[in-house]
């Protein structure tokens, strides 16, 4: 993904210290941590312009996340500066698309991202029209995004299966697992000896249903080449449904061992 444009005004940016909390093993910032901050900011600009998920819940609506895109080039480290920044686009009235991108104080980008979301009417659950729910301006004031992502394919046999038990702690203001949840879920289904000694740099995920208290899950994992490159598929296991579809790609960086 490009660099943003520069003193766009449809341009949210705000700035970050890296908590000790949200790093790993190495004293990085984790993959997931990495979403939990493009949910953060994502909500503080949606709730700036009066589109947040608390804003829409007033009138029975809500954000679903369809797909996601990430792209790590470095791993910002404990108690360092983050200046992140997200823009949104409003594509075909359907999917309202959000990109981010994470810079140091140097300027060097860190790494980027996108999601495509839907509005859905809470009774029905099925999406409805942007031009029909947002403000007129909010149609017109953006900065275009490219629509496209990774096609990701299921696994074709199983290198690795971990079950997991929905928990409170699990959930979202929508009563459903956090997306984050999933991509912690995959992550954590991968040999450990490539959790060691490699960190993912770019993730690729569709959402395809969701989960709720007390469901029973299964992540499903196989490695498909030397180059480690893992697909994922996260599936309900009582009824039988794919839940998310993810492909995750890991490299080598020079943060030293995590263990």
């Amino acid at each position: 993904m490009s660099d943003s444009p520069k003193r766009n005004p449809n341009i949210y940016s705000k700035k970050y210290m890296i908590r000790y909390s949200e790093t790993g093993a190495n004293g990085r910032l984790t993959c997931p941590n990495i979403l939990n901050y493009f949910q953060d900011i994502g909500s503080n600009h949606a709730g700036e312009l009066g589109i947040s998920a608390m804003d829409i819940y007033q009138n029975k609506m809500a954000w679903v996340i369809y797909e996601m895109q990430l792209r790590i080039f470095d791993y910002p480290q404990w108690d360092t500066p983050l200046n992140l920044s997200t823009w949104r686009f409003p594509y075909r009235k359907l999917y309202e698309i959000r990109a981010f991108e994470g810079k140091n104080n140097d300027n060097q980008i860190l790494f980027s991202g996108k999601c495509s979301w839907v509005m859905i009417h809470l009774a029905t659950k099925k999406p409805v029209r942007l031009n029909k729910h947002l403000p007129a301006h909010l149609l017109n004031n953006y900065v275009e995004i490219d629509h496209t992502y990774e096609t990701i394919t299921p696994p074709e046999k199983y290198d690795c299966i971990s079950e997991y038990d929905v928990r409170m702690h699990h959930l979202d203001f929508n009563q459903h697992v956090n997306n984050t949840i999933y991509i912690q879920w995959a992550l954590e289904n991968v040999p450990i000896d490539i959790q060691t000694q490699l960190l993912p740099s770019q993730v690729d995920i569709r959402f395809t249903g969701d989960a709720h208290l007390g469901d029973q899950i299964q992540c499903l994992g196989q490695q498909l080449d030397s180059v480690p490159t893992f697909v994922h598929q996260i599936v309900h296991m009582e009824k039988n449904t794919e839940l998310t579809r993810m492909q995750t790609k890991w490299k080598a960086f020079d943060y030293g061992p995590c263990i």
